[in-house]
């Protein structure tokens, strides 16, 4: 076997087509290109100290005051880094998040796109909606309350 090139990675794990079957071997992954977020690393605008990091919430209330539908149940998982994902009630979503104190940035949702009824998919319409215009988050033990800018309440999550 060769030398093995300056500023790469040497890992015992064996993704598919690294080594032939039985015969185990070194696989020799580069280091992430110079200014890209190393993997485990929060990209920019992620703070290290996420205080919704890991947290699954299940949607209580539409600003304020307006109920889910009966029958549908709307939930937001926040991943350790940035991810976010869940379901509208009907359809799956996923997206990107950025904390930084109590400001949150809600960007990138993508959605499965089945008809689900037009009072489900009023509704799916109107959550993406609010969900992006999140511009601060107050977090307790049990809920989580998204804000516009302007600071009126958009969402309002229980933990699940």
């Amino acid at each position: 076997q060769g030398a093995v090139p300056a500023g790469t990675v040497v890992s015992s794990s064996q993704p598919r087509g690294a080594a032939p079957p039985g015969k185990p071997g070194p696989v020799v992954t580069s280091s992430p290109p110079r200014g890209a977020t190393p993997p485990g690393r929060p990209p920019a605008g992620v703070t290290s100290s996420n205080p919704l990091a890991g947290s699954s919430w299940q949607l209580a209330t539409f600003r304020g005051s307006g109920a889910v539908l009966p029958g549908t149940s709307i939930t937001l998982n926040l991943g350790n880094v940035d991810s976010l994902a869940g379901s509208a009630g009907c359809n799956s979503y996923s997206g990107n998040y950025a904390i930084n104190g109590a400001a949150m940035r809600i960007i990138n949702i993508s959605t499965t796109m089945m008809a689900c009824g037009d009072a489900v998919d009023q509704q799916e319409q109107l959550y993406f909606a609010l969900l992006q215009s999140t511009a601060r988050f107050q977090r307790s033990a049990s809920q989580l309350v998204l804000f516009d800018s302007a600071g009126k309440e958009l969402l309002r999550y229980n933990r699940r």
